[in-house]
Order: structure tokens, then C-alpha cells, then sequence
């Protein structure tokens, strides 16, 4: 590793960190283990690294578990489907074995079967042929979480004003400030969702335990799970 020598400001995630880790212009990189796939193409150019890379879990404030969100990917069959039955052969083989081993290979990411990644040493591929390399994965998944998403708004309208507060913080803004305005922001899309849509009314009931009426946010906690 080394101190930075100036990388530029061309994007750093997945594309300009991992150039700058593998160019020795960053000592650490916040990536997944999706990442392994392109490893190899570095390693061409700098094989003198393989034996020197390392991962670990997040760093963590202390007297808490290190923890980080988990991101996955999830496929259906479309309801207007001409071909389900054909459909479903492709889900059933994205949960099989073969194709567990498939990204266990090339270190796309975990295999969708749990039983295929218990340890490190069941993730040890040729690219990384280390089972401590891999054991940090597996530990993040563990004890990350997904994020809470509220059913009375868009989950995609939050992430893109999350993604806007992070620039503005990185930016300079004062980030106490941020994370107000943007859940102000939240409660009052909640606040208008509800009102316009009679359908989600129940969904409150529930939710709450209490009847939908105009004001409520006033009386109680925003909705947000």
C-alpha cells in the first residue's frame, strides 16, 4: 500500500477505487465480493499482488457489531409470461447447486445456497485461493441487515434522496442538517401517499394500530416500517 498520488475524481465506485487499490494509490477499498471477478484483469498487469491482498469486515464503533447493509438480487416470472413453465426451469436452476458453484468460481458474489458458502474455506476459489480472504463475507452477511423500507412510500424515491444527501454531505453540507431535511422530506411523501390512496388505509391499520384519519401524523411516529 502506499499514500494517494492524486487519483482523480472519475468515479470510485467499482470502477475508480478498484483501479486505484490495484495501482497501489489507495491502501483500503469499500467494495463486496463482487469484485473478485475483476481481479484477475489487475493481476495481469501486477500478479505481484495476489499473495498481499486482503479483506476484512467494516470497521465499527465500539461496543457494537460491525454492520453493513446487504444487497441482493432477486428474479420472478412475469405475470403476462407466454412461456412460465420455461420460466420456472431458469428459477429453479438460479437455486441449484450448479449454479451456486458457478458464482462460488468466479466471486461474483455469495451463492444463493447458504450450504455452498458455511466458511471461507467453501468460497476459496482460483482467483483467491485463501479461505481467510473469503471468511469476511460471509461474517458481513451475517450480521448485516437489509434496509428498513416503509410500505407507504417508494422505496427508489428514498434511495435516490439518500444518494443526493450523501453528494451534498461529501460536498460539504453539515450532515446533521441533511438527514433532517430529507426525512422531513420522507414524512411528508408518506403524509401525501396516504391521503391520496384509500388503498393504503388498512395497510396503516395494521401497521399502526389505529385507524387511518386526516391529522394523524400529528398524534404519532411517521410510518416508516
Amino acid at each position: 500500500s502506499c499514500a494517494p498520488a492524486g487519483p482523480s475524481g472519475a468515479g470510485g465506485w467499482g470502477s475508480g477505487g478498484i483501479s486505484w487499490f490495484f495501482n497501489q494509490q489507495a491502501a483500503y477499498i469499500f467494495i463486496g465480493r463482487w469484485g473478485i471477478v475483476r481481479i484477475p484483469a489487475y493481476l495481469k498487469r501486477n500478479p505481484g499482488l495476489k499473495g498481499r491482498l486482503a479483506s476484512i469486515v467494516m470497521p465499527r464503533a465500539e461496543g457494537r457489531p460491525s454492520q453493513v447493509g446487504v444487497r441482493t438480487r432477486a428474479a420472478g416470472i412475469n405475470a403476462k409470461s407466454k412461456q412460465p413453465e420455461e420460466a420456472m426451469k431458469f428459477l429453479q436452476y438460479l437455486a441449484s447447486d450448479d449454479y451456486g458453484r458457478i458464482i462460488v468460481k468466479d466471486g461474483d458474489a455469495l451463492p444463493p445456497n447458504p450450504a455452498l458458502a458455511r466458511t471461507g474455506a467453501d468460497l476459496a476459489n482460483a482467483i483467491i485461493d485463501r479461505p481467510e480472504f473469503h471468511q469476511p463475507f460471509i461474517d458481513a452477511a451475517r450480521t448485516g441487515r437489509t434496509l428498513d423500507l416503509s410500505p407507504f412510500i417508494e422505496a427508489q424515491i428514498v434511495r435516490r434522496w439518500i444518494v443526493e444527501v450523501v453528494e451534498s454531505v461529501e460536498n460539504g453540507a453539515d450532515p446533521d442538517e441533511e438527514l433532517r431535511r430529507v426525512a422531513a422530506e420522507i414524512d411528508e411523501r408518506i403524509r401525501q401517499n396516504l391521503r391520496r390512496r384509500p388503498d393504503l388505509w388498512e395497510k396503516f391499520r395494521v401497521v399502526t394500530g389505529n385507524s387511518y384519519r386526516e391529522g394523524w401524523w400529528r398524534e404519532t411516529t411517521a410510518p416508516r416500517g
